[in-house]
């Protein structure tokens, strides 16, 4: 697996688990690690800086294993006590519905879309009651999930996108977590865009790499590309490495000074929702990194199969997805932050 690759095989996937990176946030009694929000966010973007593809799976099992170690201790025994390496794929929002009958949970959802879905051992579903209405998040074997192929995406192709369809599966109420309070999704949606961000600026960081390895390599030619001569495309280079500084730095703040979980949940939604509006800053800055690019290394970088209309896509890909994460959030925290706004009637 190499840079900028589109497809990711079962082979690279193994080789990411080897790495721990789909350890993040497991009990350190599964063979987790006891590292910090912010070394997490920092080993995402050098992964996403090496692969886009995998680094956007690290990103995923982070986020989805800080879910799923809010379940009981009896499911992560099931879960992680036989591979701490599993990858979970699932989504937040809520995508289905919850049944009781006669003692039996069936679960009927439509996830989507749900990366790495073909190298998943779990997925994880948040649905609806279908009489009370609280949510819940489920637990299903992969085994028992019907995937549909349905990504259709500029970029990230190898980790993809597919839709989770769960049709009448049964669930153990062991596997089955109630949401008390939709607040507590505020914590949960603020670290999706706080490590998509960290995926999306290590993307644009690799991007960057590219423009480093052109200037070096037309220093090193004997007859120098008149090119690099000129001012505009000069401009372009130095402008297109600021913004890439800038985009680092910025995530560098929202990520400062976050250790555990516990401590973020106790921070208060103004500082959670400043972090989070840093993280998204971070994203608009790398998103702008590529087309500066195209100033210095020319339009035909955009041909297919170039290593920056690879870039592109990926990035930009990235960047929506953590958009729309980004705005779950804001709503999650709107009661929080805008209580005198809040409907109660």
């Amino acid at each position: 697996m190499g840079e900028g690759a589109s497809v990711l095989t079962t082979a690279d996937v193994d080789v990411l688990r080897d790495t721990g990176v789909f350890r993040a946030f497991v009990p350190e009694q599964y063979g987790g690690g006891a590292e910090t929000v912010e070394e997490i966010a920092r080993r995402i973007a050098q992964v996403s800086a090496w692969n886009a593809d995998a680094g956007w799976l690290a990103a995923i099992a982070a986020v989805t294993n800080l879910a799923v170690a809010q379940f009981p201790e009896a499911t992560l025994d099931e879960i992680w006590g036989a591979d701490a390496d599993a990858l979970i794929g699932g989504t937040l929002a809520p995508s289905g519905t919850l049944s009781t009958t006669a003692g039996e949970t069936v679960v009927t959802a439509v996830s989507a879309p749900v990366s790495g879905l073909r190298f998943a051992s779990w997925v994880m579903a948040t649905v609806a009651d279908t009489d009370s209405h609280r949510l819940s998040r489920v637990l299903v074997p992969i085994g028992q999930v019907r995937a549909e192929c349905t990504w259709n995406a500029l970029g990230l192709t190898g980790a993809g996108g597919d839709t989770a369809h769960l049709d009448g599966v049964a669930v153990p109420a062991r596997r089955v977590l109630s949401l008390a309070d939709p607040r507590a999704e505020a914590p949960l949606t603020f670290f999706a865009t706080l490590f998509f961000a960290s995926s999306v600026v290590g993307m644009a960081r690799s991007a960057a790499s590219l423009l480093d390895r052109e200037i070096t390599a037309a220093r090193g030619a004997e007859t120098p590309s008149k090119r690099w001569s000129r001012p505009d495309v000069r401009l372009s280079a130095s402008d297109a490495l600021r913004q890439m500084e800038r985009a680092e730095a910025l995530l560098a703040a929202a990520t400062s000074g976050l250790t555990t979980r516990a401590r973020i949940d106790g921070m208060t939604a103004r500082a959670l929702s400043r972090a989070a509006d840093l993280a998204v800053s971070a994203v608009g800055e790398a998103e702008s990194v590529v087309p500066r690019l195209l100033g210095s290394l020319g339009p035909d970088a955009l041909a297919p199969g170039h290593p920056l209309a690879r870039a592109h896509g990926n990035v930009t890909t990235a960047a929506r997805h953590t958009s729309l994460s980004a705005a779950k959030a804001a709503l999650a925290h709107q009661a929080a932050l805008f209580p005198e706004a809040t409907c109660t009637a």
